[in-house]
Parts: C-alpha cells; structure tokens; sequence
C-alpha cells in the first residue's frame, strides 16, 4: 500500500511541477540580462526591418529617424535598416518577432494596418506580443470625391445605389478605414483594387472611381489642383488648409479613428528585457525631440505629432480592438 501512494504521489507532484512550469513560462516573456549585458548595450549592430520596399513613405520615416536614435544610443550604437517587404507584413514582421530578444533588432508596424492579418487570420506574427518603443507619427486621412463624380455631398453618397470606391486592398488602412467609414454612414459601395495608392488617386482623378480616402500628405495636391473634393477629415483636428472640412469625430463617428489613421510605430522583440527596452525607448524620445530631426521630418513633409512607449502601445491596443469590431466587414470581402 505504502509504494502504491508513493508512486502515485510522485505523479501528482511531477504534475504539478509540470503545471507550474506552464505557468512560469506563459507569465513573463521577458528574458533575464546581466548588468554587464545592459552596459555594454548595443554590443553591436542593431538591426532596423522595415516590412516594405525601399523609397515609400514607410521606409523614409525609418530612414530619417534611424541616425538620431543612433546618436542618442550609448556605447557609438549604429543602426542597419533591412527592407523585408512581402506578405503584407509577414515577412519583416516575422523576422522581427522571431530575432533573438536582446533589443538588437527592432523594426516597424503599420497600425492598425497590419492587424488586419491578425483579424482575417493570415498572420504569420502577433503584434500584441511585440514589445513598444514609440510612435514615430500618426497620418491623417481624407475622403475625397472626385471631381468629375455625380456624387456632391455624403447625402448623395447615402441616397446612392453604389458607389464606386478605389482602394489598394480591403485590409489595407485605406480600403478598411474606408469600408468602415461606408459601414457606419450606410453608403454602399463597389470596391475596386489597385495596385498602389498613387494608381487609386489617379482613378479618381480620371473620374473611374468616385471616392477615395488616403492620407491627407498624399492627397493634398490633388485637392489644391482641383481633382479631388475633400469630404471629411480623419483627424482630431480640422486642418489648418481646409477648416471649412469636417472631423469624422464631428459628424458622430469618432470611434472610426482607431481604424482610419495611420499609426508607424517602433517595435522590438517579445521578450527583449525592460532594461534594455528602456535604453532604446530613450533613444527614440530624445530623437524626436531633436531640432536637426524635426527640421528634417518637416521638410519630408512629415506629420510631427511622434508619441512614447505607453501611447504608441495604446494606440496599437485600441486598433486591434477596432479592427475586430469590423471582422465581419473584412470577411465579406476577403
């Protein structure tokens, strides 16, 4: 009797043993580092994926960026950026997800853009794993009609029967943010792909395609040409240049920014440890606050509203939420 309870209590406590283990582990992610490890940080190269081809705006935001954060790095840190395009994000963003978790590879995240993966299940990463170093800027967007549309006001667009619509994709920010944006007002449309956002402006210059909505930098000349019509600001703020437009938060539709702005955001490793993370988060912090780099980004014509560690982590939690809430949208049309 007393080696039958003696090996079924073994078996109870290597269970349990077993069991804690599981726990330990889905608990804390982050990977132990030695004081040694912290002060001699960046010990070499650090990696910067960028999951898209060089030249495109995505890429320039990294590549301004990329130096000042060197700068502010201890021991001379230089910073590599590696173009990984591919997959919608799979590619770099796996890459990133996957790196050894000693902050010596970083990269970037197009959000909520690239939780559309994450959404219609085609991800080969989880984003709400990824460690955050900030924001490097939020893009507002526009809808805009084309001029040569029959379509005049958002009553025209609500009262038509379809409305030809031009998108790069239907989980892209600006084929979801506008679908989105069509769901809540009760505007039908017809969704009509493109190859690239520059390709869908040019549709709706030529009049193929009635409505379009991309960020506000990339619309701007359009609108000032004649082109296109602004229709509503996807922002917090009416802009300076069209203050006559109205926010999407004006008309009742908020909530529809956490789909319809574009967030590029820094990201690390899952488990890089808190002391290096924190090294890295100064980094960033005391770029963007640099004149030379804000000089720089506003003649790229970039948006200057950068944001820390705890907004740019909120900002991507609350896209992956309002991604979710739109699941069934995605779907319909994937």
């Amino acid at each position: 009797m007393f080696m039958k309870n003696s090996k079924l209590l073994s078996i109870i406590l290597g269970l349990v043993l077993l069991i804690l283990a599981a726990c330990n582990n889905n608990e804390s992610k982050t990977v132990a580092v030695s004081s040694e490890d912290v002060s001699a940080f960046p010990s070499k190269e650090i990696t910067f994926v960028v999951p898209y081809s060089p030249g495109g705006g995505f890429d320039t935001s990294v590549r301004l960026i990329a130096p000042y954060m060197e700068k502010y790095l201890p021991n001379d840190g230089t910073i590599i950026v590696k173009n990984a395009p591919g997959g919608e994000g799979n590619v770099g963003l796996s890459e990133i997800e996957r790196a050894k978790p000693d902050g010596h590879t970083i990269g970037l995240a197009n959000l909520p853009g690239h939780y559309a993966n994450q959404v219609m299940d085609t991800a080969k990463y989880d984003l709400l794993n990824m460690e955050y170093v900030g924001n490097i800027t939020t893009l507002d967007y526009i809808t805009t009609l084309s001029a040569k549309s029959k379509y005049k006001t958002i009553e025209d667009l609500q009262n038509a029967d379809v409305v030809n619509a031009g998108v790069v994709s239907v989980s892209s920010t600006d084929g979801l943010g506008l679908m989105a944006f069509a769901e809540e007002l009760g505007i039908n449309l017809n969704i009509i792909t493109h190859e690239g956002s520059s390709e869908a402006l040019l549709a709706a210059v030529r009049g193929d395609v009635d409505i379009v909505q991309f960020p506000y930098t990339s619309s701007v000349d359009y609108i000032e040409s004649g082109d296109l019509v602004p229709l509503v600001m996807h922002s917090k703020e009416r802009a300076t240049d069209y203050p006559d437009i109205p926010t999407v938060g004006e008309l009742g539709y908020g909530d529809l920014l956490n789909v319809t702005m574009g967030n590029r955001t820094i990201i690390a490793t899952p488990g890089t440890p808190n002391e290096i993370l924190t090294l890295l988060r100064e980094a960033f912090d005391k770029a963007v606050a640099d004149p030379d780099y804000m000089k720089q980004a506003e003649e790229a014509g970039l948006e200057f509203n950068s944001s820390n560690w705890e907004s740019a982590e909120k900002l991507s939690n609350d896209g992956y939420n309002a991604m979710m809430s739109f699941k069934d949208l995605m779907m319909q049309d994937k």
